[in-house]
C-alpha cells in the first residue's frame, strides 16, 4: 500500500497540475484563435483589375450582340456568328456559355427571343459565378 504525504509536497504537485491544466487551456484557445485568424485572411481576394476586364468583355459583347443578332432583320453571316462565338468562349463565364448554346440551339422564334433576353440579362447584370 502507498501512503501519500501530506504537506508542501502534496500542494506543490496540486498548484504544478492546475499550471498545467491553465497552460494547456491557453494553448488550445489561442490556437483556436490563430486559425480563425488565417482562414479570415485566406478570404477570396477580388481582384478589380479582373472583374474589370469581364465587364469590358460583358460590355462589348452585349454591344456587338446588339448590333449583330438584334439590328439584323435576317440572318447572321457566318463571319459574325464566329466572333461572337469566340467572345462569348472568351468571357469563361459557365451560366454565360450554357445561355448562349441555348439560345444558338433554339429552332422556335419564341424560344430564341426568350433566350436572347435571358442572355442579355447575364450579360447586363455582369456578375461572374
Amino acid at each position: 500500500m502507498v501512503q501519500f504525504q501530506s504537506g508542501v509536497l502534496e500542494k506543490t504537485r496540486f498548484i504544478s497540475n492546475l499550471l498545467m491544466v491553465l497552460l494547456l487551456a491557453g494553448n488550445l484557445f489561442f490556437s483556436v484563435q490563430y486559425i480563425y485568424s488565417i482562414k479570415a485572411d485566406q478570404a477570396p481576394v477580388v481582384d478589380k483589375g479582373a472583374q474589370e476586364v469581364i465587364h469590358i468583355k460583358n460590355a462589348n459583347f452585349l454591344k456587338l450582340f446588339i448590333d449583330k443578332v438584334i439590328k439584323a432583320n435576317g440572318t447572321v453571316s457566318y463571319d459574325d456568328r464566329v466572333q461572337l462565338e469566340n467572345d462569348v468562349r472568351q468571357i469563361h463565364n459557365p451560366e454565360l456559355t450554357a445561355q448562349w448554346e441555348l439560345f444558338v440551339g433554339s429552332k422556335d422564334p419564341k424560344k430564341a427571343e426568350a433566350a436572347a433576353t435571358d442572355l442579355m440579362l447575364i450579360l447586363a447584370d455582369g456578375t461572374v459565378k
